[in-house]
Parts: structure tokens; sequence; C-alpha cells
């Protein structure tokens, strides 16, 4: 039964997007500043979707997302059986797979609608996971209570929220920026314990080079098939989800299950 839980999520998800853009969400706004034309090869079609293959993509952020929780509501029962006390809230984790499905949910309404309001949901959610990926990172160097991360993860998000609505420009600059750090945070200072499991975080990293290629060359049109499912940016999606499920492994190993309840 715990398989099917993603899949059917999922499923429930994009139906509940449709419903949402069927009541006309999003209809008025203004439109995107990166829009087919200059950021994407994939044309747009008459409908509620107009991105097909770029918008359907983008759940995979979710079917991540849910399998994650799915896995913890499960895992919190077993414990709870085998213990017979109350289960501690895993939040590293929780707050992992919601950035996830921020992500998801907010790229899929940006390809759907190309509007400004979307574009703004697609990038804060990325926002949300590299702004976690460079708070774990810290955490990994200093300790750091659940309560310091959630004020300084508060903190950065409502930051970069500000600058991406702002000037929108900065978007993917500020996004590579956060990364950035939050790799030389890994690599280039010391951590408290030796790291297990470094195969997921160098796997993840080839997944996310390999994407960011496919990205570009989308974004350049050098392969590039307007009317087709067969889309650059989609396989960006897909291979970006599946950095994420490599990186939800690598925390695993290391930090998730030393935590406490917030």
């Amino acid at each position: 039964m715990k398989q099917i839980f993603p899949f059917i999520f999922t499923s429930l998800t994009y139906f509940l997007l449709n419903y949402l853009l069927e009541r006309n969400l999003l209809s008025n706004d203004a439109p995107a500043t990166c829009l087919p034309n200059h950021c994407f090869c994939e044309s747009t079609v008459l409908g509620l979707i107009k991105q097909r293959s770029n918008s359907i993509s983008s759940l995979g952020f979710c079917y991540v997302s849910i399998w994650i929780l799915s896995g913890l509501f499960f895992q919190s029962i077993e414990r709870n059986k085998i213990k017979n006390s109350r289960n501690k809230i895993v939040f590293l984790p929780t707050i992992f797979a919601l950035a996830l499905l921020s992500i998801g949910i907010g790229s899929f309404l940006y390809h759907s609608t190309l509007s400004f309001i979307g574009q703004f949901l697609d990038v804060a959610g990325m926002n949300l996971l590299a702004n976690f990926i460079l708070l774990t990172h810290l955490k990994f160097r200093i300790r750091m209570s659940n309560v310091t991360f959630f004020c300084l993860y508060l903190c950065l998000n409502i930051l970069t929220c500000y600058l991406i609505w702002d000037f929108p420009e900065v978007r993917r600059l500020l996004f590579a920026m956060i990364l950035l750090v939050s790799i030389l945070f890994l690599v280039f200072f010391r951590t408290q314990r030796k790291l297990k499991s470094t195969g997921y975080l160098f796997l993840a990293l080839a997944f996310q080079l390999a994407a960011f290629l496919i990205w570009n060359l989308d974004l350049q049109k050098i392969i590039c098939f307007p009317n087709s499912w067969f889309q650059g940016h989609a396989i960006w999606h897909i291979l970006s989800a599946g950095v994420c499920f490599l990186l939800y492994h690598f925390y695993s190993k290391n930090h998730f299950g030393q935590e406490t309840e917030i």
C-alpha cells in the first residue's frame, strides 16, 4: 500500500491544480518576465495548460516530496507500534519535503499560466530548497538547534522572496549563488563528523551537472522541438527531482535521524 501512495497523491495534486486553473486562478495576472520566446523551447497551446510537457514534468518534485512524507508517516506508525510512545516530529526531512512540494506546485502553475505570480511561486520554491541546502550544510559545520535553523530559514526566505518579487531579473544569479555557497560550506569547511554515504552526494552532483547542460541546450534552443513532448526543460525537471531524491538519502544518512522535535 505504501508504495502507491506517492503516485496516488501526485495524481490528486495534478487534478487539484487543474481544478484551480479552471477556477481562473492567475488568469488576470501580469505575464511572466521569462516567456517561451527567450526562456524555453516548448511552444504554448490553447487551454488550461499552456506548456504541457514542462508543466507535467514539474510534478516529479511533488512525487519525491510525497514519497518522503509518506515514508515518514509510515515510519512513525511503526515506531509507535514498537515503542508504544509518542512519535517525535522529524523536523528537517519534513521541511525538505515541503520545499520540494512547493517547487512542484509553483513550477506547474508557472508553466501552465506563464504568469508573473506563477513565475514568482516557481522561483520562490527553488529558493526554499536552496536555502534549506545552505543551512543544512552550515549545520554540518556548527551546532544549531532546530529553532535557530527555522528562524534563519524564515529570514532567508523572506529576503529572497523580496528580491525575486521586486528584482525578478536576479532570480537565476541569486539561486546559483546560494547553491554555490552551500557547496563551499560542504567542501572547504571541516564538518563536525565524518560524512557517510557520500556516493549519493557525488551522484546528485553528476545528475545536476547533466540537468544544467540540458537546461542550457533548451534555453539556447540548440536542441529544440517546440511542438514535441520531448523538451529539455522537462528533462531538467525530472533530473532535478532525481537530485533531490539522492540528496534526501545523503542527508538522512548524515543528519535527519539525529534531529529532535522543534
